[in-house]
């Protein structure tokens, strides 16, 4: 996992926008109960962001969490729209890999987020190979 999350597209982001942001996360890897590895991952991408620690905390807290309640332009959705669908991506696979249940709420954000289904494929298959390429790289460095 370490990478994939160094990068969050909104500039000047407030704390409400990446507690909202990560409560998506949380929304997503509730939806089959959340493990350990999921929370883990969750909070690697908190700390990648360099995002107060409160953001975590503040964003678990919260249980019903939409993409409407970001209330960002069309600009800023397009722009940050595959950013979250990686993550929501890189949740799913951190487990038991994409569940039914993960796979229809990512698909229902790529919906509301006006996404293609191709491009919804094509982040897919960029964030398992990803995952992979790093899981194999972990094997090769010293340990």
């Amino acid at each position: 996992m370490e990478g994939i999350f160094k990068t969050y597209p909104i500039k000047d982001a407030t704390q409400k926008d990446a507690v909202t942001y990560v409560s998506i996360l949380f929304s997503l890897a509730q939806v089959d109960e959340l493990d350990q590895k999921e929370d883990e991952a969750i909070r690697l991408l908190v700390s990648e962001n360099g995002w107060s620690k409160d953001i975590y905390q503040d964003a678990k807290a919260i249980k019903s969490v939409t993409i409407e309640s970001f209330n960002f332009s069309p600009e800023t959705i397009r722009v940050f729209g595959p950013y979250l669908i990686r993550d929501l991506c890189a949740i799913a696979h951190v487990s038991r890999g994409f569940s039914e249940k993960e796979d229809a709420l990512i698909d229902s954000v790529r919906e509301k987020l006006g996404m293609s289904d191709e491009i919804y494929s094509l982040i897919k298959v960029s964030v398992q190979a990803q995952l992979e390429a790093v899981k194999s790289w972990s094997k090769v460095l010293p340990a």
